[in-house]
């Protein structure tokens, strides 16, 4: 049996005779009560949908039509047809119950799902939901400089942010946090060149800060230098900031 089945159109008017004899309107919650899907499974299933065999065969039984395969469209979707969805999202631990069950009713409805789950470090929710992959970010005439995303550590995130420092300077910041301990988290934080340019401003100055505003680590730019890194480690959930100053203007990100 194929992994998805969608019913003919004259499997559906088999179909609708049958919810009319029991009385039923297209959306009776009775039906995928009984059939045991969900109400948005028996939508797709009116719409010529494919869905789970097993669903189709409960939904075509509980209106009294057993033979379901003579309603059913048992050919296999073209690969024109199949869609391919990266979803990327940020879960706390309090609503993983939710996303179980998203995963389930997405399981009932598409032909295929593959869940990868990467742990992150505590306090870095920041980088996940504010921020954007380097890629994005950084020219791609340095990103070659950068390790890709697939090959950065478990427990691990980094991500990018153009600075803007006054009207003709901006950088590109970068911020990677690495759960190494169960009580430490290390953080590596660089600065690049934004677009075109080649080389930092000279004297931008990068400054990380503790919750308690003392220097954890700083660094000055030089005539000709193309990057900045500083590396510190934190406690889990510790507050810190990372502070640019080009001139008289300051950029302070929180974290």
């Amino acid at each position: 049996m194929a992994n998805s089945i969608r019913a003919t159109k004259q499997g559906l008017e088999i179909i609708d005779l049958a919810r009319i004899k029991k009385g039923w309107s297209k959306e009776e919650e009775a039906w995928y009560q009984l059939a045991l899907v969900g109400r948005s499974t028996l939508k797709r299933f009116w719409q010529r949908s494919r869905i789970r065999p097993e669903n189709f065969v409960k939904i075509c039984e509980v209106v009294g039509v057993n033979d379901w395969q003579k309603i059913a469209d048992l050919s296999l979707p073209s690969n024109k047809s199949l869609l391919e969805i990266e979803i990327k999202a940020v879960v706390e631990e309090v609503d993983k119950p939710f996303i179980d069950n998203l995963i389930s009713q997405l399981l009932e409805n598409y032909l295929k799902i593959e869940v990868k789950a990467n742990k992150i470090p505590p306090g870095s929710e920041t980088l996940a939901q504010d921020w954007q992959p380097v890629e994005t970010v950084l020219p791609k005439s340095k990103t070659r400089f950068i390790s890709s995303e697939n090959e950065l550590p478990e427990a691990s995130i980094r991500r990018a942010k153009k600075i803007e420092l006054g009207e003709t300077n901006s950088v590109v910041l970068i911020v990677q946090m690495i759960l190494e301990f169960e009580n430490q988290v290390g953080v590596i934080v660089e600065v690049y060149p934004a677009e075109d340019t080649t080389h930092l401003p000279e004297s931008l100055q990068i400054v990380a800060i503790d919750e308690l505003s003392a220097i954890i680590s700083e660094a000055t730019a030089e005539r000709g230098d193309d990057s900045m890194q500083l590396e510190f480690g934190i406690e889990p959930e510790e507050l810190f900031s990372v502070q640019l100053t080009l001139d008289n203007v300051t950029i302070r990100e929180d974290f």
